[in-house]
């Protein structure tokens, strides 16, 4: 396995001088401003030119051993990325303060995430169109590669955060030739979440470190939640997650009798491996890599249906063309089929599956696995409605009282009905403050299009397909919040607190990630992790 690599600055740099050489001279473009009507116009050329030179180096690769090497290289980033995770807790306590941890963590963060996107994009790539040219992957040529993908991936990423009104980012052409980008105002808000998701890493991996070394329990009997997931996963796969798990297993054992980085074997034997280890049909096993498998396309950028063109951009996230999704790698190889995949990235594509059918981001297909997405989403704000409870009845100065729907005989409701409950009530006499909360189990979102979604639940609202408004939480937040200072007199009564003494009521909307829309639009309340209400409010 080759050492770990990062984008490199300087290939970078390099290619952003030969961006502002050809929007000069090919786009005609003229020193100064370029109108807001034309950025995405601008940029979208600007993804297709980089896109244009990342075929052609591509084109002049010889494929003998390419993928073997990108495949390593991208081991090498997945084992980096881990190890980095590992020493996060040990690192703070031999070397640093939590405050130069979360500094460094800032930096070192999306320095790993660029190049994993970058190498995960490369690998797509190459596999859908193996080259036929002479070149060796040197090094030099690598990193040329890594930083015309994160080029794509950086402007495709801006394409979409302006269409989608998340960043109001400026362009112009500079003096200098380059393509000028005031992003300032993003990147502020991209700092200031950086820094307390830092916080929060620091936090989770201190949390989780013990888990390392502790025996795993074995269950006799699987949770009946798993039961709902394997038989919604039949509908919507073909195969149970915990089949697809036991796959994702034997083919690592298979893997580590070959090579310790990198598996390569025909597609028959790799068949009949896995018929016989997991006692399968050999239609069976054909069917499961299919689902799990990258292969030649004729056409990278128009996959055939069911999958559409976004499926195949690497700025988007949970795409059904990934490399994460599909971690089996097909090429033809002297007239028969082989198999690569890299073992460490083949346990990171096992564990991913299940984090997205667990978590709702799964694009499910079938009325049963939406059904029991939908059933695992409501169990999971319940409980983490129950941990942020728990959280604050730690501080034994405050009065908590969870899923409030009445204040004694008085329902919630305004003029258009029941307002819904307040997740958790906290009475704080010593602050002389009544604390509304709502939870909200949010995902921790990547990209545009996934910020876009948190910030219209959020604060900005959807518009249902009847052509209506749905409010947004925090407006939904605010209406319980007014019905609570309207009836504050009761309110106090019922909490048994003294209303002759002026208190005030202070929202509050808790996450259970650290989001970066509540950096990138202003709210009327605060928005908080849990981990920042442990740190702040439950001093």
């Amino acid at each position: 396995m080759p050492d770990y690599r990062k984008v490199q600055e300087s290939d970078e740099d390099e290619l952003l001088d030969d961006l502002g050489s050809y929007l000069s001279s090919v786009e005609n473009l003229s020193t100064g401003a370029i109108a807001d009507n034309q950025r995405v116009i601008i940029l979208n050329k600007t993804v297709n030119f980089f896109y244009c030179q990342f075929e052609k180096l591509v084109a002049s690769l010889n494929p003998d051993g390419l993928l073997e090497n990108l495949i390593a290289h991208h081991e090498a980033i997945v084992r980096e990325a881990a190890f980095h995770r590992l020493t996060i807790p040990t690192r703070l306590a031999c070397f640093s303060s939590e405050l130069e941890m979360m500094e460094k963590l800032s930096e070192e963060l999306p320095e790993r995430y660029k190049a994993a996107l970058a190498s995960r994009f490369v690998i797509e790539y190459v596999v859908a169109k193996l080259p036929s040219g002479i070149r060796p992957l040197s090094l030099s040529v690598y990193d040329r590669l890594q930083a015309l993908a994160s080029q794509i991936i950086n402007f495709g990423f801006e394409s979409d955060l302006i269409t989608w009104n998340l960043a109001d980012i400026k362009h112009s052409m500079l003096a200098s030739g380059r393509l000028g980008v005031d992003r300032d105002e993003f990147e502020k808000a991209r700092d200031a979440h950086m820094s307390i998701f830092s916080g929060g890493e620091i936090v989770r991996a201190t949390q989780g470190f013990k888990r390392h070394w502790q025996n795993r329990e074995v269950l006799e009997t699987k949770p009946n939640l798993v039961v709902q997931m394997d038989e919604a996963a039949k509908f919507e796969f073909g195969f149970s997650i915990t089949e697809l798990q036991e796959l994702f297993g034997e083919a690592i054992n298979i893997g580590r009798n070959i090579h310790p980085t990198i598996a390569v074997l025909s597609l028959k034997e790799l068949i009949d491996r896995l018929s016989t280890q997991l006692s399968w049909s050999k239609d069976l096993v054909v069917k499961a890599l299919e689902l799990l498998s990258l292969k030649h396309r004729a056409n990278f950028l128009k996959p055939d249906l069911p999958h559409q063109p976004a499926d195949v951009y690497p700025w988007r996230f949970n795409r059904s063309l990934s490399y994460l999704r599909r971690p089996f790698l097909w090429r033809e190889q002297n007239g028969e089929v082989e198999v690569l995949w890299g073992l460490r990235h083949l346990h990171t594509a096992s564990r991913y599956l299940i984090h997205i059918c667990t978590n709702g981001r799964l694009k499910a297909q079938s009325p049963e696995m939406k059904k029991v997405i939908g059933e695992l989403r409501n169990k999971q704000g319940e409980e983490f409605n129950d941990e942020v409870a728990d959280l604050l009845e730690k501080n034994s100065d405050l009065t908590i009282h969870r899923r409030v729907k009445k204040i004694g005989k008085l329902k919630i409701q305004g003029a258009n009905g029941i307002l819904g409950d307040i997740d958790i009530l906290v009475a704080d006499p010593k602050n002389l403050s009544i604390k509304v909360i709502e939870c909200k189990n949010f995902n921790f979102s990547r990209a545009p299009h996934e910020m876009k979604n948190e910030l219209e639940e959020l604060f900005v609202g959807k518009i249902k397909n009847n052509g209506k408004r749905e409010k947004s939480a925090v407006e939904h937040h605010q209406e319980r919040v007014d019905w609570l200072y309207n009836h504050l007199h009761e309110v106090l009564v019922w909490l048994g607190l003294d209303s002759s003494i002026e208190w005030k009521i202070e929202p509050l909307i808790v996450t259970d990630y650290e989001l970066v829309t509540p950096h990138l639009r202003s709210s009327p309340m605060p928005v908080v992790s849990l981990l920042e209400l442990q740190k702040f409010y439950c001093k």
